[in-house]
């Protein structure tokens, strides 16, 4: 499920009907929230604690700066540098997608994902977050005649106490 724009501190948005590459959902990508300002664009999402999987997304869609080097950002989620001098346009050009991903551990409640201006304006176009599974594992056991022991041991990874 997708929403709407929400959970952000500051700067403006940005729409353009440029037809997006790299995507099955290219309206995903069509619209930006963009830092104008020298303070970062900072999300904040109140969520369970838990293991998470984050996805930004990208695509350079403003002509003048479409060429390499004209708008670098950095991004820190859980206040940890993840993506350093990132450069849409160097990664995949114009007007294509480019998702960005992670996993996050929160701890406290709340997902924080900023962005800042190194050269020019730092932006988001989406994020995707999906809870992470835990990977299961399934035993049977059986006697040593062959006759299956009743019941069943789960172990979960990580191991929750």
């Amino acid at each position: 499920m997708w929403q709407a724009d929400f959970g952000y501190n500051t700067g403006l948005r940005y729409s353009s009907s440029a037809q997006i590459s790299g995507t099955s959902d290219p309206a995903l990508f069509q619209s930006e929230r963009y830092n104008s300002g020298s303070s970062p664009v900072i999300y904040s999402f109140p969520v369970a604690n838990g293991l998470y999987h984050l996805n930004l997304l990208f695509a350079e869609n403003y002509g003048p700066l479409q060429k390499v080097g004209a708008s670098v950002f950095n991004i820190k989620v859980q206040d940890n540098l993840a993506f350093q001098n990132l450069d849409i346009f160097a990664a995949v050009g114009a007007n294509a997608a480019l998702v960005k991903g992670m996993d996050v551990s929160v701890q406290n409640g709340i997902l924080n994902i900023e962005f800042d201006n190194s050269v020019q304006n730092a932006k988001a176009d989406g994020i995707e977050l999906l809870p992470s599974q835990s990977p299961q594992l399934n035993l049977k056991f059986n006697y040593p005649d062959g006759t299956p022991v009743a019941g069943m041991l789960i172990i979960r990874f990580p191991p929750r106490f």
